[in-house]
């Protein structure tokens, strides 16, 4: 015989089902109502954020009292501050920081720029300066970046301890243009490579130059070594000199050393000084 349920069990699993379909829809309803309040509250930003910048820039406290530069550890802050536009006694929110930074990179040394506002009166410009690769001689010393690009030396303070390519190519050369010469480039593609690599052996290269021939030759800036790598230099010419120093031994390793060929595959031929 069957037992009968009772309305009350009955009544009791219907309640059961219906609870969390109740949950959901309380959730559900949660859920939107944080998202409306997050749109509002989005919206009403958007709204009051140009009222609340041009109230900042009226502002008699925020008016600029110093301007002071970082990271521009070789270049002359007299050449930065006579690029800048007016500014004494502009407020720190009416300034146009792409007007300013444009102006800045206009400065043949500096890669790129940043500001910062330091509350109250203080403007800071972050300056990341160009890396100097090489000089190169010609009617003047100029220096190159590792793009080619030719930097003024008179506006650069410091030494510039890299190699120098001598440079015999003809043209009317000014700051800020890409240098126009194969030969060149490659070379700065080589020593930009060496000083990553090998910049124990980078770092005794002192010149570049070519022989009548059209060969490669570098010169030591430990000793009068001349360094001779062909028409067709490659790594593996490094690689080979690298690995003879290592053997060699001493200061440099080439102290006693008048001339070195790399033309040949595998071979360091060494001519010793008198």
């Amino acid at each position: 015989m069957k037992a009968r349920k009772s309305k009350k069990t009955g009544r009791t699993n219907l309640s059961k089902r219906r609870a969390p379909k109740s949950r959901r829809r309380g959730l559900g309803g949660s859920l939107l109502a944080a998202i409306f309040m997050l749109v509002a509250l989005f919206t009403a930003a958007w709204l009051a954020y140009p009222h609340f910048w041009d109230y900042l820039s009226r502002q008699e406290a925020f008016r600029i009292e110093k301007i002071s530069f970082e990271n521009a550890d070789h270049i002359r802050l007299s050449e930065l501050n006579s690029l800048l536009p007016p500014l004494e006694g502009v407020n720190l929110f009416a300034i146009d920081p792409p007007t300013i930074c444009s102006a800045i990179r206009q400065h043949p040394w500096v890669d790129d720029v940043t500001l910062y506002r330091r509350l109250p009166d203080r403007l800071v410009i972050s300056v990341t300066e160009k890396r100097p690769a090489a000089l190169i001689s010609g009617e003047r010393i100029w220096a190159l970046d590792a793009s080619g690009v030719l930097l003024p030396t008179d506006s650069w303070s410091g030494t510039l301890d890299v190699p120098l390519i001598n440079y015999s190519g003809e043209g009317d050369l000014k700051a800020g243009c890409v240098l126009v010469h194969r030969p060149v480039l490659d070379i700065l593609i080589g020593l930009e490579a060496l000083r990553r690599r090998l910049p124990e052996l980078w770092r005794i290269v002192s010149e570049v130059s070519w022989d009548d021939k059209g060969q490669l030759l570098l010169y030591s800036s430990a000793s009068h070594t001349r360094i001779l790598l062909g028409s067709k230099p490659n790594w593996q010419q490094m690689v080979d000199f690298y690995s003879f120093l290592i053997f060699q031994g001493g200061g440099s390793g080439i102290e006693d050393i008048d001339f070195v060929d790399l033309r040949f595959r595998g071979q360091v031929i060494v001519r010793k000084g008198v």
